[in-house]
């Protein structure tokens, strides 16, 4: 249908076959004879057209069946549909039809002056932001020649009306086209004074302005900077007549947005309410949002957003919607990108993907995004266009028989044709290919795209290409395996000595060393004919020019042996044509029998048997050994040697380069492990050689590297780690290794990773990056963060002593909006309680915290935080209050949140004084599973620090509350307890002690220790020591116990015990074995 449009505006020479604009006569005359639109070069350049070989534009052919109405009727058919159309049609089957209709009337003019109204603000309309494949400032040079048109249409008619024989029309000028043109400029950021338009309306056409008209002066208003004086346009409304409805409301709610009259703007909003119902608050927090995002009022803009979610639930799922029409969503994403102080949106890319992700998606959605994703392109904001594009493959409300991504097939080519015609540099062009190629995979093979358009646009130098290639030739094609790339550089020069200079830079710079790979015609075309003629005096014979030739090109860096192979495919393909003479074919085979014996054959020719390559165990065992610049030198002169078992050598090699080599060394060795890992092709990402945490130690040194990176930088590279190794993902089985790799890596961006100091340089601008920089790895599948995650709070309690409560509360909030993650709030309510004593900032934070957690999640938090700032009185006294809701479950998992946060220095009162109130005021003793899970969590510590005395009094507290341990919980305790009894003996009440422990002391420690461990011995040690009650509840294989099995490895998953998963399993299959035994 895109062809269609544009083929509608030519009509046949013949004024037989000539279409009628009218119904009931057909009139052969001249002046509808309609000359066939063709495109000069400026035409080309308004519409980004002609700058690429090969590309032509749509193929426009005479169709003398078609009217101009029906070249509309399509035209707006296809807008109704898709919300845009494509420049080339507007510009060949309306606006070169129209202008040339001002020089002598045709069939499309004399159709606009009969249905001018129906006709003129429709095609007016489509210079906005429908146009969505043309900039802004195209648009408005197309909309200009548009009006001119008109007016010229206009005018000649009104000279034709003297004529009485000749009956004439004209095209009107009305209020509708002129509020469809100040749209129009408003779409396309024209700058205007809407005071003189007015004027210009009223009193050069004699129209009359409609609310609609004042409602877009209004918006101009406020885009320019004028908010403020929208009042006395009210006035002027009021003069003429003109009541105020939602629109021109709405562009109040605009301008007072726009002028940072924040208190004006929430009374309009409510006022929007009260006089238009509740509806019309949508409308008014929409124009608010827009006029927010226009003034770069970042922190009211994000106060609006928040104030503009609702929850909704669709099958079953909860989902945060911002209540607002999805087109001043696109708008307010439009704004934040232009207003990006790099102008290419990268500023504002994080925030615009929160907004798109929280968009209301209601029908019309999907045609909107794919707009607006040629919309930003076109304007060259590519770092915002990419989540708009990534977006078109998550909408589910299209047509099950329409391919959804078969427009990302067709948008990334116009990505890299835009970028390459308006010359990004290649740093940039760069960091698009990576966010692009992490985004979308390998499957749409961008980098050919990309390719394509260096080497086929027209306004390259052949060194401009040859540059751009060079920078992504290690992307494109590692293994220098594609030497057909290289051809189009040679075809560009224009003489032999360009195309000499250029094979040198392929076979020394590009490595590419064997030219005789390329296409035999083209080089006999371009380069062998041409030298062997340049080569020919007269005096010189056939084989005396071919040495001269195999010369020259030794001389270019081409090798004997490559230039051999050229010049014998070059008789090849001669004899095979039959190009040339015997006589000279027969002097070239001549001399190819001549040259091979003496460069294949010759006793001089140096063995290569010392240049073989080391075999794997001989390149595994140097890089065991730590030999950094052998293994390196191996690496550039062989490769990877043959047969390499990538899933051994990988993480020692990235091991021994971090530690060892330069950052330049480290890139080049991981350009070539990423080609290498990726020929795999796997699908099973734990068979991948490289893991989530070698990126992450990657990113740790490249900080440390450059001890003043930006975090935008480092978000960067990111991007460029998940192009290099795309299935090194986060997995269960790397969860120790990605916890710890996270927390160096974060606390390399807080701190000076070199003096590990803190960052002097930490501010709200720098923590919004960190912010963005977790979410990026947390989307790119590096890091996973489990409900008992310890990041945030050190990240909050980081930015809590640099920056203050109210910086670090901001930090908490946005880690709870963007990644639904609130452990930080432990931070804040320590500080709270603990050092500043401000209720106030203590309900603050568990009243934002209950908009995302569960009540009994976040009191649960609440009370060990009293407990850990030792105010165990204040949560005995909550707790009691019996107005709680703590289930035993979320009590297990604060109570190992804080042991995680606590693990370098723990703190035994807050272990038992925890558990006591939880066993006293919750129900977490008649939780069988929720006991165990707790138990075996202090087990785990106290075995990892190797305690005694704490495992013996939290025996004694659960055995008092009728929760005993089981046989090999108690066993364990028993263990520590006995390790701890020797080495008090021994050390400190010993003879031979090295404290001076008075004879009170040792009795005390006799009773409140010595006598607990005997009775738990003697328990052991008993006839029945092995039968626990507990053992038996847990290990029963009746129907509720195994739905108590299930259970608790449900809650053990949550929690990520391995260990206890595998001892439960092995107890559950012991079990059966026996039942199994008893039966038999």
């Amino acid at each position: 249908m895109l062809r269609r449009v544009a083929l509608l505006a030519r009509v046949s020479r013949n004024p037989s076959l000539r279409p009628s604009t009218s119904r009931y006569l057909v009139t052969p005359s001249r002046r509808n004879l309609q000359v066939a639109s063709v495109l000069t070069r400026d035409d080309e350049i308004l519409i980004n057209r002609g700058d690429f070989i090969g590309v032509k534009p749509t193929n426009i052919k005479e169709d003398h069946r078609r009217t101009p109405e029906n070249v509309i009727m399509l035209l707006r058919e296809y807008h109704q549909k898709n919300a845009r159309i494509n420049g080339e049609h507007f510009m060949a089957g309306v606006l070169l039809p129209l202008e040339a209709g001002t020089n002598e009337s045709n069939a499309f003019s004399d159709a606009f002056k009969r249905s001018a109204d129906r006709f003129a603000p429709f095609v007016v309309s489509l210079c906005g932001t429908t146009m969505s494949d043309v900039a802004s400032e195209n648009r408005l040079v197309m909309l200009n020649r548009l009006w001119t048109t008109f007016e010229k249409l206009g005018r000649l008619n009104m000279l034709r009306q003297r004529r009485p024989y000749q009956r004439s029309l004209e095209i009107p000028i009305t209020v509708d086209m002129f509020n469809e043109r100040i749209s129009s400029w408003l779409q396309n950021n024209n700058d205007f004074d809407p005071t003189e338009l007015l004027q210009e309306i009223e009193m050069k056409h004699k129209l009359e302005p409609d609310a609609k008209t004042f409602s877009l002066l209004l918006q101009q208003l406020a885009f320019s900077g004028k908010g403020n004086s929208a009042e006395s346009w009210e006035y002027e409304m009021a003069k003429r007549g003109i009541v105020r409805n939602l629109d021109v409301h709405c562009s109040m709610v605009l301008c007072a947005a726009a002028a940072r009259n924040y208190v004006k703007t929430d009374h309009l909003i409510e006022q929007a309410v009260e006089k238009y119902s509740n509806s019309a608050q949508s409308a008014a927090l929409a124009a608010a949002l827009v006029g927010s995002a226009a003034a770069g009022d970042i922190e009211r803009l994000r106060k609006l957003l928040r104030r503009a979610v609702i929850v909704t639930e669709a099958g079953g799922r909860r989902r945060n919607v911002l209540d607002v029409d999805f087109r001043a969503v696109f708008d307010v994403i439009w704004l934040l990108a232009k207003s990006s102080k790099s102008g290419d949106g990268k500023e504002y890319s994080a925030l615009c993907e929160q907004i798109l992700e929280h968009a209301n998606r209601t029908k019309g959605f999907f045609k909107y995004l794919v707009r607006e994703s040629e919309r930003h392109v076109a304007h060259e904001l590519y770092f915002t266009a990419i989540p708009i594009l990534i977006d078109t493959l998550r909408v589910e409300d299209c047509l099950k028989n329409q391919r959804k991504g078969s427009f990302v097939v067709q948008m990334l080519p116009r990505f890299c044709n835009q970028m390459i015609r308006k010359g990004l540099h290649v740093d940039s062009v760069k960091e698009v290919c990576n966010r692009i190629s992490a985004s979308f995979g390998t499957e749409y093979h961008f980098y050919h795209s990309l390719l394509y358009a260096i080497l086929t646009y027209k306004n390259y130098t052949p060194y401009e290409k040859y540059e751009m290639l060079e920078a992504f030739v290690d992307v494109i094609d590692p293994e220098r395996e594609r030497s057909h790339l290289t051809l189009p550089l040679l075809t560009a020069c224009t003489n032999i000595q360009e195309r000499l200079k250029m094979i040198y830079r392929i076979t020394r710079i590009l490595g590419y060393s064997d030219i005789s790979t390329l296409d035999t015609k083209v080089m006999s075309r371009i380069l062998l004919y041409p030298m062997l003629d340049s080569y020919d005096n007269g005096r010189n014979t056939f084989e005396v020019r071919l040495d001269t030739i195999a010369r020259v090109l030794k001389s270019f860096g081409v090798s004997p042996e490559a230039s051999w192979k050229l010049i014998f495919n070059w008789w090849k393909n001669r004899c095979a044509n039959n190009e040339g003479n015997a006589h000279d074919n027969s002097d070239m085979s001549k001399w190819l029998q001549y040259r091979y014996s003496e460069i294949f054959d010759s006793p001089a020719r140096p063995s290569k048997a010392s240049e073989n390559p080391p075999d794997f165990e001989t390149f595994k065992s140097f890089v065991a050994d730590g030999d950094y610049e052998r293994v390196h030198s191996l690496l550039l002169k062989h490769g990877w040697p043959k047969d390499t078992d990538f899933y051994i050598v990988a993480p020692q090699i990235i091991d021994l380069y971090l530690e060892s080599a330069d950052w330049g060394c480290t890139t080049k060795m991981l350009n070539m492990l990423s080609a290498a890992c990726n020929r795999f092709h796997d699908s099973e990402h734990d068979v991948y050689p490289v893991k989530n945490f070698d990126l992450l130690n990657i990113l740790r040194r490249r900080i440390t590297e450059n001890a003043g990176l930006e975090v935008s930088a480092i978000i960067d590279y990111v991007y460029e780690l998940r192009r290099m190794f795309p299935n090194a993902v986060a997995e269960y089985d790397t969860l120790v290794d990605t916890i710890q790799a996270s927390h160096r890596l974060f606390s390399g961006v807080l701190f000076n990773p070199v003096e590990n100091e803190r960052s002097v340089d930490l501010t709200a601008g720098r923590v919004d990056r960190i912010i963005e920089l977790l979410v990026t790895l947390i989307k790119l599948d590096m890091i996973t963060l489990h409900m008992n995650e310890t990041l945030t709070p050190s990240i909050i309690n980081t930015v809590l002593n640099s920056l203050g409560w109210s910086a670090a509360v901001d930090t908490w909030l946005k880690f709870q909006s963007n990644l639904y993650l609130s452990n930080g709030m432990i931070s804040l309510l320590k500080y709270s309680i603990g050092w500043t004593q401000n209720r106030s900032h203590t309900h603050f934070v568990l009243h934002k915290a209950k908009s995302f957690l569960s009540e009994s999640r976040a009191n649960s938090i609440y009370v060990a935080a009293l407990v850990a700032v030792k105010r165990e009185d204040e949560a005995e006294k909550f707790l009691a209050s019996g107005h709680h809701g703590i289930k035993p479950l979320d009590a297990v998992h604060v109570f190992r949140l804080l042991n995680a946060i606590n693990y370098k220095s723990y703190d035994e009162r807050f272990v038992v004084s925890f558990a006591r109130l939880c066993l006293q005021y919750t129900d977490l003793m008649e939780d069988s599973s929720a006991c165990a899970i707790f138990h075996n969590d202090w087990l785990k510590l106290c075995e990892t620090k190797r305690l005694g005395q704490l495992p013996v009094e939290l025996y004694d507290l659960f055995k008092s509350f009728g929760r005993p341990l089981d046989y090999e919980q108690t066993k364990k305790v028993w263990r520590l307890a006995k390790v701890h009894s020797k080495l008090t003996q021994k050390w400190i009440f010993g003879s031979g002690g090295l404290l001076n422990v008075t004879e009170e002391s040792q009795k005390q420690h006799n009773d409140s220790f010595e006598s607990k461990f005997r009775a738990l011995e003697e328990k052991l040690n008993s006839p029945d020591g092995s039968q626990f009650s507990s053992q038996q509840e847990t290990l029963s294989m009746d129907s509720q116990g195994r739905q108590e099995m299930d259970r608790f490895v449900a809650n053990v998953t949550k929690l990520q015990l391995v260990d206890e998963i595998e001892d439960l399993r092995k107890a559950v299959g012991k079990k059966k074995k026996e039942q199994l035994e008893a039966q038999v």
